[in-house]
């Protein structure tokens, strides 16, 4: 194992070791022009196209609706970032209602289950969006694997 591979596990195994099941975080994000201006831009999306509501207002595209687990569960952090996107990571999301761009969203993710495989360190993450109403807007689950390290195999 290389000595990157071996500092760099060395942090993902600690921080993984630090989650626990049924942890939870919860917090507010406002979906603003700018960040679905600079999502369409990335996912070529005709904005806004067919995201107008009854009254006119700008929506959101749902896939911008999502729990960001290394915002709730401070995977941004140490060097390298703990969390990784890629071909071992999973998704499943239902979005019930638009989200008004501009408007504020209270996400809630709780950790549901954590485990090793295939060399890689996952975490699973259940999510909730509420609207400013109250309403649900989106809910899923999210497996995040930690770090780009792999533990070596026996």
């Amino acid at each position: 194992m290389s000595d990157e591979n071996a500092v760099a596990l060395e942090i993902i195994e600690a921080h993984f070791n630090k989650i626990e099941i049924g942890q939870f975080e919860e917090f507010d994000q406002v979906i603003t022009e700018e960040m679905v201006s600079e999502y369409v831009l990335e996912h070529r999306i005709n904005w806004p196209g067919n995201y107008i509501g009854t009254e006119n207002e700008l929506l959101a595209p749902p896939g911008i609706v999502f729990f960001r687990p290394a915002v709730g569960f401070g995977l941004k952090e140490p060097n390298p970032p703990l969390t990784r996107a890629g071909f071992f990571t999973r998704t499943d999301r239902t979005f019930h209602q638009p989200v008004r761009v501009g408007e504020s969203i209270r996400f809630r993710g709780e950790i549901t289950d954590k485990y090793l495989r295939r060399g890689y360190y996952y975490i699973v993450v259940d999510w909730t969006a509420t609207g400013a109403n109250g309403a649900l807007s989106a809910n899923g689950r999210e497996w995040h694997t930690l770090g780009w390290a792999r533990h070596p195999q026996d």
